[in-house]
């Protein structure tokens, strides 16, 4: 495949439809990216030879332009100087270059085209590779605030979850009391110390996280 059907591939592909086909876009855009930029630089080369060889058919159609104009001068010297021998084979060989000159024009133009046809083509590759970026950096942005809302749903479900579990912990509790025997227990002597208030202190608080 010549260098243009290479680039005409790579820019008339459309990037949101590869998208939505590819199983992991953001791999897929750093595959297109690492394409054409190896394509870009191909295609520079190609341009830095063509653009040679534009050069050097332009020297070569100047040079016959000026041959065909210096034959022209030496006809006229000879018509003046009555020699219509020479006049006739400096016209000869002026007809040489023209005919030659023509032919050099045809391909020099035909170079010129082709040279102006990649560097817009290389213009547009640059375009495309800077919009596959873009598109590959929305994806990362997309993804990592997809992660970040999964994140938020985790803990958020994590503590709904707590908040069951409590409820459900007062709910056996409050069944307890309510299924105990009614009937009063021995005195006790009340207890001393520093650690005399602690089973207290516990139950008013699970009697507190209860209500």
């Amino acid at each position: 495949m010549g260098i243009f059907s290479r680039l005409g591939t790579l820019i008339k592909s459309n990037l949101n439809e590869l998208i939505s086909k590819a199983e992991d876009p953001q791999k897929m855009l750093s595959q297109i990216v690492l394409d054409m930029q190896n394509q870009l630089v191909e295609a520079k080369k190609q341009v830095a030879v063509s653009i040679a060889d534009e050069k050097r058919l332009k020297k070569q159609w100047d040079e016959q332009v000026e041959l065909g104009k210096e034959w022209e001068r030496k006809a006229m010297l000879a018509v003046r100087a009555g020699d219509d021998n020479l006049a006739k084979e400096a016209l000869s060989r002026k007809q040489e270059h023209d005919k030659m000159q023509l032919e050099l024009q045809r391909q020099w133009q035909s170079q010129k085209d082709a040279v102006e046809k990649l560097k817009d083509q290389l213009r547009t590759l640059n375009d495309k590779i800077e919009e596959a970026k873009r598109k590959k950096n929305i994806l990362i942005a997309r993804q990592k605030r997809a992660e970040a809302q999964k994140a938020i749903q985790d803990t958020m479900r994590g503590l709904s979850d707590n908040s069951a579990a409590a409820r459900a912990r007062c709910s056996w509790r409050s069944r307890a009391r309510s299924a105990a025997p009614r009937t009063p227990a021995p005195p006790r002597p009340p207890p001393t110390g520093p650690t005399a208030s602690r089973p207290a202190a516990r139950e008013r608080a699970a009697s507190a996280r209860c209500r």
